[in-house]
Protein backbone atom coordinates (compact mmCIF):
# COMPACT_ATOMS: atom_id res chain seq x y z
CA UNK A 1 0.00 0.00 0.00
CA UNK A 2 1.35 3.53 -0.77
CA UNK A 3 0.32 6.55 1.42
CA UNK A 4 -0.85 9.80 -0.53
CA UNK A 5 -0.50 13.10 1.20
CA UNK A 6 -3.14 14.66 3.00
CA UNK A 7 -6.56 16.33 1.22
CA UNK A 8 -8.03 19.41 2.51
CA UNK A 9 -11.71 19.97 2.36
CA UNK A 10 -14.36 22.07 4.09
CA UNK A 11 -17.17 20.18 5.05
CA UNK A 12 -20.16 22.04 3.11
CA UNK A 13 -18.34 21.66 -0.39
CA UNK A 14 -17.91 19.14 -3.23
CA UNK A 15 -14.88 18.45 -4.19
CA UNK A 16 -12.87 16.03 -6.97
CA UNK A 17 -10.00 14.58 -5.85
CA UNK A 18 -7.72 12.41 -7.66
CA UNK A 19 -5.48 8.93 -7.90
CA UNK A 20 -2.85 9.66 -9.87
CA UNK A 21 -1.33 6.17 -11.08
CA UNK A 22 1.07 8.30 -13.62
CA UNK A 23 4.16 7.26 -11.36
CA UNK A 24 3.65 3.52 -11.56
CA UNK A 25 1.56 2.60 -15.22
CA UNK A 26 1.71 4.47 -18.54
CA UNK A 27 5.29 6.39 -17.76
CA UNK A 28 6.81 3.95 -14.99
CA UNK A 29 7.15 0.54 -13.47
CA UNK A 30 4.19 -0.99 -15.59
CA UNK A 31 4.53 1.35 -18.67
CA UNK A 32 2.44 -0.94 -21.22
CA UNK A 33 -0.41 -0.84 -18.24
CA UNK A 34 -3.61 0.82 -18.11
CA UNK A 35 -6.26 0.84 -15.30
CA UNK A 36 -9.12 -1.82 -16.39
CA UNK A 37 -10.69 -1.81 -13.36
CA UNK A 38 -10.78 -0.17 -9.71
CA UNK A 39 -12.62 0.12 -5.83
CA UNK A 40 -13.23 2.97 -3.88
CA UNK A 41 -13.87 2.23 -0.60
CA UNK A 42 -14.31 4.45 2.71
CA UNK A 43 -13.72 2.90 5.83
CA UNK A 44 -14.99 5.67 7.99
CA UNK A 45 -18.89 6.78 8.04
CA UNK A 46 -19.64 10.12 7.07
CA UNK A 47 -17.74 11.27 3.81
CA UNK A 48 -19.76 10.16 0.95
CA UNK A 49 -18.04 9.16 -2.67
CA UNK A 50 -19.90 10.16 -5.66
CA UNK A 51 -19.25 10.58 -9.50
CA UNK A 52 -16.18 8.46 -9.98
CA UNK A 53 -14.52 7.52 -12.92
CA UNK A 54 -10.82 6.47 -14.39
CA UNK A 55 -8.95 7.51 -17.34
CA UNK A 56 -5.99 4.98 -18.09
CA UNK A 57 -3.93 6.17 -15.55
CA UNK A 58 -6.01 8.08 -12.77
CA UNK A 59 -9.02 6.86 -10.73
CA UNK A 60 -11.20 10.68 -10.27
CA UNK A 61 -14.12 11.31 -7.51
CA UNK A 62 -16.19 13.38 -5.62
CA UNK A 63 -15.98 13.98 -1.72
CA UNK A 64 -18.76 15.83 -0.02
CA UNK A 65 -19.78 15.53 3.43
CA UNK A 66 -17.80 14.59 7.04
CA UNK A 67 -17.35 16.42 10.39
CA UNK A 68 -15.59 19.32 11.11
CA UNK A 69 -12.02 17.77 12.86
CA UNK A 70 -11.87 14.48 11.36
CA UNK A 71 -9.58 12.83 9.39
CA UNK A 72 -11.41 10.07 6.36
CA UNK A 73 -9.86 7.70 4.47
CA UNK A 74 -10.50 6.59 0.74
CA UNK A 75 -9.02 3.71 -0.40
CA UNK A 76 -8.50 3.02 -4.06
CA UNK A 77 -7.45 -0.32 -5.40
CA UNK A 78 -6.52 -0.88 -9.50
CA UNK A 79 -6.26 -3.51 -11.37
CA UNK A 80 -4.12 -2.83 -14.83
CA UNK A 81 -4.07 -4.85 -18.16
CA UNK A 82 -2.32 -6.50 -19.83
CA UNK A 83 -0.06 -7.09 -16.64
CA UNK A 84 -3.19 -7.65 -14.12
CA UNK A 85 -1.16 -6.27 -11.60
CA UNK A 86 -3.24 -4.82 -8.00
CA UNK A 87 -2.39 -2.28 -6.77
CA UNK A 88 -4.34 -0.36 -3.42
CA UNK A 89 -3.13 3.54 -2.27
CA UNK A 90 -5.07 5.51 0.71
CA UNK A 91 -6.04 9.25 0.75
CA UNK A 92 -6.44 11.16 3.66
CA UNK A 93 -9.16 13.97 3.46
CA UNK A 94 -8.86 16.24 6.95
CA UNK A 95 -11.99 18.13 6.78
CA UNK A 96 -11.82 22.13 7.66
CA UNK A 97 -13.38 24.82 7.96
CA UNK A 98 -12.40 26.58 5.14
Amino acid sequence: MIEDSVKLKDPSSVLAFAFDWSDLIASGLYTDDVISSYTLATPDDGIVITNDYNTSASVIFFASGGEIGKRYRVVCTIVTTPGGETIERTMKIDVKNR
